[in-house]
């Protein structure tokens, strides 16, 4: 990995392609981020499971269109994000909400 790094630093200053220069660039300055997963592998590769939660709120703002008013909208964007962080630590939502909103 230090390899790539190095080599990432002088492609950075050497390209004579522009876009290549640019993303060798974004590399060196972003590689920490790049690669601590391997570092700490209790953090994922990837954000797909970030993506699939965010899937249903998208899909489900065409289909469900409520009264159109701005409230109405920003209730549906605290209820998801509500319920999926409580899907994501595997707590029942029934539970939370009838221990919470006595």
């Amino acid at each position: 990995m230090a390899e790539f790094e190095s080599l990432s630093k002088r492609n950075s200053k050497r390209s004579r392609n522009e876009e290549a220069r640019n993303t060798f660039s974004m590399i060196v300055r972003h590689w920490h981020g790049l690669s601590l997963f391997v570092e700490l592998p209790a953090i994922p590769m990837d954000n797909n499971s970030s993506e699939r939660a965010l899937r249903n709120p998208v899909v489900g703002r065409k289909n469900y269109y409520g009264s159109g008013a701005c409230w109405s909208g920003e209730l549906a964007a605290d209820l998801f994000s509500i319920f999926t962080t409580l899907e994501m630590n595997n707590m029942g939502s029934r539970h939370f909400f009838g221990q919470n909103l006595r």
